[in-house]
């Protein structure tokens, strides 16, 4: 009788241990060749550059075990704008991007992979495939950038010194030339309020000058320094509010 309970135990160990190992209970996923990461080639690239407007981009695979890096990676391809869907470009499932007629501005292409190789039940990919897939981007320019360029900050550099504090401004942009110094700007005295709609102004190089001399050492100057966002605006109009950049900044007398 205790030699036919043995047998018995060791017949249901071992169905246990045979519907373990066929349903992947003991599959370890760390230690399978799991995907890490993703880039593309060219990082970015303006289609202007390229025949007939069409760039390939290839995508590399970087692994936790050996091999660890795959190139062509084998991936899906798409492509997006702001996190978004886009169909102001397109990419084949050979990852062949070009740009749709009349598209403008600067866009993502994007590759992707499931992090392990027998893949994975994922109900959550982003628009730029992410999200439970690993995924690699890379920036495809169409038309004339310079069109779409804008004013995107004002940066204010202030100096004291021989009774006076002096403020000067550079400009950040979305397209080249990025950075502008000096910056052609309306200065403000104080931290200027918005208006009710429009404020008027006239944009110089030169920078704005505070005497010290009839105020005691210490005392804050403040200044605003604003200008539209469009490079290519009048030196002298009105602009709504909404359409310029500012920026503040305070020194104190010497």
């Amino acid at each position: 009788m205790e030699e036919r309970r043995l047998i018995l135990s060791f017949f249901a160990l071992a169905v246990a241990a045979s519907l373990t190992l066929s349903c992947g209970g003991s599959s370890d996923p760390s230690s399978e060749h799991q995907l890490l990461s993703i880039t593309l080639n060219p990082a970015a690239a303006n289609a202007q550059d390229y025949p007939n407007g069409q760039v390939q981009f290839n995508a590399t695979g970087y692994y936790k075990t050996a091999p660890s890096t795959v190139t062509p990676l084998s991936a899906g391809w798409g492509t997006c704008y702001q996190d978004a869907p886009t169909t102001a470009i397109s990419v084949t499932r050979t990852g062949l991007a070009q740009c749709a007629a009349g598209a403008v501005g600067t866009y993502t292409v994007w590759a992707n992979d499931p992090p392990f190789p027998q893949g994975i039940n994922c109900n959550a990919i982003t628009a730029c495939g992410g999200g439970c897939f690993v995924a690699g981007t890379a920036q495809l320019s169409c038309g004339d950038s310079s069109s779409n360029r804008q004013l995107q900050s004002i940066n204010i550099k202030a100096t004291a010194n021989d009774g006076q504090v002096q403020f000067t401004a550079s400009g950040t942009f979305s397209a080249p030339p990025t950075t502008v110094d000096p910056l052609p700007v309306d200065w403000a005295p104080g931290f200027l309020a918005p208006p009710a709609e429009y404020l008027d102004y006239t944009l110089t190089t030169e920078p704005y000058v505070f005497s010290c001399l009839d105020y005691p050492s210490g005392t804050e100057v403040q200044v605003t320094a604003f200008a539209p966002q469009n490079p290519s605006a009048p030196v002298s109009g009105s602009s709504p509010w909404a359409k310029l950049v500012m920026a503040h900044s305070a020194i104190a007398c010497p």
